[in-house]
């Protein structure tokens, strides 16, 4: 690719798959805002919103991958520029994941027959849901600036996610054992909570697969928790 035409034209190709990933970021952030509302005040419209965003991130996603599958064949990348595709191509799929995940909490609200949650259960899932949009917001961001060291502070998201799920967790089983009338909201609720933990998986996933690709190396830390294959 050594012809000036050729190599612009592959930058282009390269900003352009950029700006999609980043659009998928920004819906995930909305799809999960939106799915949060829903669950924790019962807004059907909030509920519909987070399904329509979610259709928006898989057509998004499905360019993605369309555009992926044209790099790949037609420029044949190597070494750095390599890396780069397939970390998109694997946060492509994170990012798909997560807004399935605010999709099926979206769904699942409107299910509930409580307007809102206890009042503890209802604190707990709302400080979880800000942690995860606030997540979110900043791996979408570190992603698209290339951030090492923010990346680097998001790759073990998910374990300050786990924690938090333990603890509502616990209020969930005693609401399950005290209050035999509420199963069904409750079952809902544990759903809920775990996809939310799972959200935060995914996140640390997109964390570390940006980081490997920036740096050739996981931190320390999380090199026992590398992103599997998408």
């Amino acid at each position: 690719m050594s012809n000036p035409h050729t190599v612009r034209a592959y930058d282009q190709e390269l900003a352009a798959l950029s700006e999609i990933l980043m659009q998928v970021g920004h819906f995930v952030v909305d799809a999960f805002t939106a799915a949060s509302k829903a669950l924790l005040h019962k807004d059907v419209l909030a509920a519909q919103e987070a399904i329509q965003i979610d259709g928006q991130i898989d057509e998004l996603c499905a360019q993605a991958d369309k555009d992926i599958l044209l790099l790949m064949t037609k420029r044949q990348p190597m070494s750095q520029d390599l890396q780069e595709i397939l970390a998109a191509m694997r946060s492509a799929n994170e990012f798909s994941h997560i807004g399935d995940l605010a999709r099926n909490i979206a769904e699942r609200s409107t299910q509930l027959h409580s307007p809102t949650p206890a009042d503890n259960l209802h604190q707990g899932l709302e400080t979880l849901s800000m942690m995860l949009s606030d997540f979110l917001s900043r791996v979408s961001l570190a992603y698209a600036s290339k951030d090492i060291p923010e990346l680097k502070e998001l790759c073990q998201v998910d374990r300050l996610v786990d924690d938090a799920y333990a603890q509502i967790l616990d209020i969930i089983i005693i609401g399950l054992a005290n209050h035999p009338d509420r199963t069904g909201d409750l079952t809902h609720l544990l759903f809920c909570l775990k996809n939310m933990d799972r959200i935060g998986d995914h996140i640390s996933h997109i964390a570390q697969t940006r980081y490997l690709a920036l740096t050739g190396a996981l931190p320390e830390h999380v090199k026992h928790h590398a992103p599997t294959e998408p």
